[in-house]
């Protein structure tokens, strides 16, 4: 029988022997007084102690890092510019007394703060978001594409995608799908895009029977009008 808690913050052998029951060696005394005697030991108490001390450390991170999420969502669905608000709106939790915050800070290099992380927390969150979208989406009877062009602020091209489809009852349900950015506005281009996002979200193809866009040529291809024989 070992001590789970005592083998795993082991204090160092001060004096005796270095084989010790419950730590190194197991406990082969099944009696109540030897159990007792063992609970009540300076080792067993300050292994109790460092392991108190570590799981609330990591209460504390867990708790830091999904606070740091929450505030983070705020800020995307308001529509705040959320990387330079981001550290902005921790500081204030921290003057409201949330002292967990200051877990995001490991050291002077290492934080949950910078733009790349931000970035990477912002594609966490949009995947937490769509994944019940993407499985109704996978499940349904048929579903239908809506695309087209736009710009960015940059003047960079990108390709709005949105989807309709039935859901489960057999209502029609419209979701956006995603946005890409693409080199150039041709009509190969645009299908490439297409083709990946449909890839990438397992949109099953054999259930696409519809495509809604703005009419242009290179949407629609040249011929307007298909005649069936």
């Amino acid at each position: 029988m070992f001590c789970r808690v005592c083998r795993k913050h082991k204090q160092k052998v001060v004096r005796g022997t270095s084989q010790r029951p419950f730590i190194e060696v197991p406990c082969v005394r099944y009696r109540q007084d030897v159990l007792d005697g063992h609970m009540t030991s300076e080792n067993h108490k300050t292994s109790l102690r460092i392991e108190a001390s570590s799981t609330r450390l990591l209460t504390m991170e867990h708790a830091a890092i999904i606070g740091g999420f929450q505030c983070l969502y705020w800020l995307l669905k308001h529509e705040v510019a959320h990387h330079t608000k981001y550290p902005a709106l921790l500081d204030l939790g921290k003057m409201l007394g949330c002292d967990y915050f200051s877990k995001l800070k490991i050291d002077k290099r290492t934080n949950y703060t910078s733009h790349y992380i931000i970035d990477e927390m912002v594609q966490i969150l949009g995947q937490v978001i769509e994944e019940p979208y993407l499985k109704a989406i996978r499940t349904s009877q048929a579903v239908g594409l809506e695309i087209d062009e736009t710009t960015d602020v940059s003047v960079i091209k990108q390709l709005d995608i949105h989807i309709r489809y039935l859901d489960n009852e057999g209502q029609l349900c419209s979701q956006f799908l995603d946005m890409v950015a693409i080199p150039d506005g041709t009509a190969d281009t645009i299908v490439e895009a297409v083709r990946d996002v449909v890839d990438k979200k397992g949109i099953p193809v054999n259930r696409l029977y519809g495509l809604g866009t703005d009419g242009a040529s290179v949407m629609t291809g040249n011929l307007h009008v298909i005649e069936s024989k």
